[in-house]
């Protein structure tokens, strides 16, 4: 189990006035996934470990309805099977093994965990979790689990490639982004910001004068770190890495606060989202 500490509370929204140049939320993307398997307990934990206070983690609907964190529409890449996740029950997906042929095989911890697993894990915590939701099918009944144990303030909602499927959960209380950059879109649903893979700072600057978050993939790998810092300077509101350790540290030098599902909660009452 994770256990958190509460850091500072937020003070004031994320809006055009108040662009919050020293606070980000961090995210160990698939959990710290450099080292360790992705999208498992393990990776998880890892992440906390590193200094990250959150993951995104890829969720997938199973052949009984229910939901597992996998990322591939398949088992093909990360298990010893094959087939689609969908033709897998929940029950045979937790029992494959994820780390065949690594330090970390045999391990319960590196199995395909189940989205309950994952909740579980940081309930009662200020650990964030970015749920990115592969199958619009999968977006109600995650919903349903993350409402039932009161836990909005820890979970973001990305639908990937359907951003009109977030709308029946707009205003329910939790952070909902779309898997890109159309700001027009954003607005017309009432999603809380875009995801940028552009790296292009005036689509920043363009979510940020409509009042949307910046959501954004920024790894270390094949670039510098200056290159990292003025993704912060920048204000990328909500950063995710596969190198949790470098980005942690990098943010750290630069006196960036992190933002936990705590400060998550002060935001959602202040915008009444």
């Amino acid at each position: 189990m994770i256990t958190l500490q509460h850091n500072s509370k937020i003070k004031v929204p994320w809006n055009p006035d108040n662009p919050w140049r020293n606070k980000v939320v961090l995210l160990g993307h698939r959990g710290y996934s450099s080292r360790y398997p992705e999208c498992t307990l393990l990776a998880m934990r890892e992440t906390y470990k590193a200094g990250i206070i959150g993951a995104e983690l890829d969720c997938r609907i199973t052949k009984d309805g229910e939901v597992a964190v996998i990322h591939d529409p398949t088992v093909n890449r990360t298990t010893a099977f094959s087939g689609d996740v969908s033709d897998y029950d929940l029950s045979e997906l937790m029992a494959m093994d994820t780390a065949i042929g690594t330090e970390f095989e045999g391990r319960d911890d590196v199995k395909i965990p189940s989205a309950d697993q994952v909740l579980d894990e940081i309930e009662g915590t200020n650990f964030i979790l970015d749920l990115d939701i592969k199958d619009s099918e999968a977006i109600s009944v995650l919903f349903d689990k993350v409402k039932a144990r009161g836990m909005e303030k820890n979970c973001f909602f990305t639908s990937h490639g359907n951003t009109p499927a977030l709308e029946p959960i707009v205003g329910e209380g939790v952070l909902t982004f779309p898997s890109n950059a159309n700001i027009s879109e954003a607005l017309e649903y009432g999603i809380s910001g875009v995801t940028t893979t552009d790296h292009s700072f005036s689509t920043y600057q363009a979510a940020h004068s409509e009042g949307l978050l910046c959501r954004q993939f920024v790894s270390v790998a094949n670039t510098s770190q200056e290159f990292v810092k003025r993704h912060f300077k920048n204000n990328v509101n909500i950063q995710m890495t596969d190198f949790c350790q470098d980005h942690f540290t990098y943010a750290k030098q630069m006196g960036l606060e992190q933002i936990n599902a705590s400060d998550i909660e002060d935001y959602i009452k202040i915008t009444n989202i």
